[in-house]
């Protein structure tokens, strides 16, 4: 059968993940100033510019249902079946849209990866491996849920206005942080929710190597295959730093991916996340 594995933007790919998998997205919303456009038609750069300027949030949205029967419509066009992915059901209605868009079609199967950003595209990128190495389609999807509760969403910011303005945090939160000038670590619990990790206080590189060290270090049974880092704003040498600090600790694929607009925007300037699954090693061979 010819399977189909694709992602909602917020996955993170880059254009050159997406062409060298044959894979396809269907892209978020951002409204902004009273119009609505995908999330790809500005970088993070300028939506943050536009809220600084004139003091006006942007809004995300997700596919609507209307939108993901189309899109699965044409996707049954190329495949003979679809496993597709979404960033947690707790943080967006992408999931609950994409459910009611199959119609109950059995060759269709939404996969909630109770996260974001990497943590989607590890999820994804092992259902890729296994469809490419043989895999049936129901073995795809059981091998791929098992791990769903082992991939890793956290991700450091600067401040939390973005969050606290978007409605992803309390106001005591937001006024602590920025009375302190901590440095909060937001990751997703075991059910997809934000919350609030370890916080780190002090200048800005050394708590995001800190944060990225004690990420590693929380885990006995990290699989040590790949790592995503994923970025709103950050500069060149710090991503330098980081990418040869994973290296170091063992892992042998280091992806650095600017996050997607939706993702970007609610997180705030200055942010990055480290990814990675916990399970430990998974080895992908041939299917008998």
């Amino acid at each position: 059968m010819n399977i189909g594995i694709n992602a909602t933007s917020t996955a993170d790919f880059s254009k050159e993940q997406l062409k060298q998998m044959n894979m396809d997205i269907i892209h978020f919303h951002v409204e902004k100033d009273g119009i609505t456009y995908r999330d790809d038609a500005f970088t993070v750069g300028e939506l943050f510019e536009f809220t600084q300027a004139t003091k006006k949030m942007c809004h995300t949205a997700a596919p609507n249902v209307e939108e993901y029967e189309q899109y699965f419509e044409a996707e049954l066009k190329k495949y003979d079946q679809i496993i597709h992915f979404t960033m947690s059901s707790k943080l967006s209605s992408c999931y609950d849209n994409a459910v009611a868009a199959t119609h109950g079609n059995k060759n269709i199967v939404i996969i909630d990866t109770k996260g974001t950003g990497g943590a989607s595209a590890l999820l994804a990128t092992y259902a890729i491996r296994l469809r490419d190495a043989g895999y049936p389609f129901e073995e795809i999807v059981n091998k791929t849920l098992q791990r769903v509760a082992f991939a890793s969403t956290s991700f450091i910011i600067k401040d939390m206005t973005y969050l606290f303005k978007g409605g992803r945090c309390t106001g005591l939160k937001y006024f602590a942080s920025k009375l302190l000038r901590l440095r909060p670590v937001i990751e997703t619990d075991k059910e997809g929710n934000f919350v609030v990790g370890k916080i780190y206080r002090g200048d800005s590189s050394k708590c995001i190597r800190k944060y990225v060290e004690d990420r590693i270090a929380s885990y006995e049974n990290i699989d040590y295959d790949t790592a995503y880092m994923n970025i709103s704003t950050c500069d060149d040498e710090m991503v330098k730093e980081i990418e040869e600090l994973l290296k170091a600790k063992g892992f042998k694929h280091v992806y650095f991916n600017p996050s997607c607009a939706t993702n970007s925007y609610h997180a705030g300037p200055s942010v990055m996340g480290v990814q990675f699954m916990y399970d430990g090693e998974h080895i992908v061979k041939p299917a008998e």
